[in-house]
């Protein structure tokens, strides 16, 4: 008795095997006589191909899978959400996981193949790889990777990453201060996200990690001379793309300077307090995208200076935007003691969890005045990505 509950949902069949045999797509392991009683299901079936006809017995077998797809009684189609079938090989791969699969893969020329191809990637990895013992014992306290050793290789890609990033804020200084971002070739600066100086703030805490003091000054300075002014003058701001790069910026710099357990371990910038105000004054002004839709899915932009907002021209929020806010938002209301950042962001995932999915997948899109998703488009791209990134994430937090 075979047992394929891992592979596809059931319905029963029982019956001789021989090469006429019909059964889904899967390779199998037989351990029993050539006598089978199998679950199958949503499947139309085809001929079954046999290596070894004995009563150990490696099949192959041919099948398509049926255009009803199996959540739905309608013929609903959404472009990444549809029902697949495993590949031939990620079965073979999953059964070589199985316990006796070594006597019978062998006597398999695909079992073979992949054999090999396993032993000459270990080979490969063991000779251009460093040991996992060698990267754990070249830990030091407080989880730093340790440079000094003799990883001469890791010290350089290092060194390389950090120059590439003193040459990027080299550019974008000399160009585009205060500006959104920079324009590489016209060699100018653009503020395409509402003129708060994005890159200024989200680079800052990037610098922090690196230690590169010169920029962490430079960014803190601007921050503190410019950044108030501007929350309280500019225009209209995306909540999601303000709230991950600024708002996540200034609660990230606030973090890492150590003002958390009552520390300054960045003595460069100014005092951590002042990214703490900031990002409480923005969230203040983001948060009237909350207040201003009649459900708990708030519009996409925000004014600054008059303190209002507005859906997207379509009228749409996106999934991943509304679902992509609670990270910061919570981390925000742990620091002020003030829950309203918290619970105002929490209430859309809580939202979000009564929704009706496709096993678990949902619609790029979801309409701010009804608070139901809007069509059928699902994908794991832009508009839908970051939504199934932070419900781990914020699960994490928690």
């Amino acid at each position: 008795m075979v047992s394929l509950n891992n592979f596809f949902p059931p319905l029963s069949f029982t019956g001789a095997l021989t090469p006429k045999t019909q059964i889904p797509q899967h390779p199998i392991l037989i351990h029993s006589p050539p006598t089978l009683s199998l679950t199958l299901s949503w499947f139309s079936l085809s001929n079954i191909h046999i290596c070894n006809a004995n009563t150990e017995i490696w099949l192959v077998i041919e099948s398509s899978m049926s255009k009803s797809l199996p959540y739905s009684m309608k013929d609903v189609h959404y472009d990444n959400a549809k029902f697949r079938q495993r590949s031939c090989l990620e079965m073979i791969t999953q059964t070589l996981l199985t316990s006796n699969v070594k006597h019978d893969c062998v006597r398999c020329s695909t079992g073979k193949f992949l054999l090999l191809l396993m032993i000459g990637g270990l080979a490969y990895l063991m000779l251009t790889h460093t040991s996992p013992i060698n990267s754990v014992s070249s830990l030091a306290k407080e989880g730093n990777l340790n440079t000094n050793g003799s990883n001469k290789v890791g010290r350089a890609r290092q060194q390389s990453v950090k120059n590439a990033f003193i040459h990027a804020w080299s550019g974008y200084k000399k160009y585009a201060m205060g500006y959104d971002e920079l324009m590489p070739l016209s060699q100018r600066g653009v503020d395409s996200l509402g003129g708060l100086g994005a890159t200024v703030v989200d680079a800052l805490d990037t610098a922090m990690i690196m230690g590169i003091d010169e920029v962490v000054s430079e960014a803190g300075s601007w921050i503190e001379k410019n950044l108030p002014e501007r929350i309280s003058q500019k225009g209209q701001v995306n909540l999601f793309e303000t709230t991950v790069r600024v708002l996540g910026g200034l609660l990230s710099a606030y973090h890492l300077s150590g003002a958390e357990q009552g520390k300054n371990l960045i003595h460069k910038g100014p005092k951590p307090i002042v990214y703490l105000e900031n990002a409480r004054n923005l969230a203040d002004h983001l948060l009237i995208a909350f207040n201003s839709s009649l459900t708990v899915i708030p519009f996409s932009d925000v004014v600054l200076h008059d303190r209002t907002a507005h859906p997207a021209p379509d009228g749409m929020s996106s999934t991943s935007e509304v679902s992509t806010l609670q990270l910061e938002f919570n981390y925000l209301s742990s620091l002020t003691g003030d829950p309203k950042y918290s619970i105002e962001s929490m209430k859309v995932l809580e939202h979000l969890k009564t929704l009706p999915k496709v096993e678990g997948l949902v619609p790029i899109y979801i309409n701010p005045h009804t608070g139901e998703f809007n069509g059928e488009n699902i994908r794991l791209g832009s508009r839908g990505d970051s939504y199934y990134e932070y419900l781990i994430k914020v699960w994490l937090q928690q």
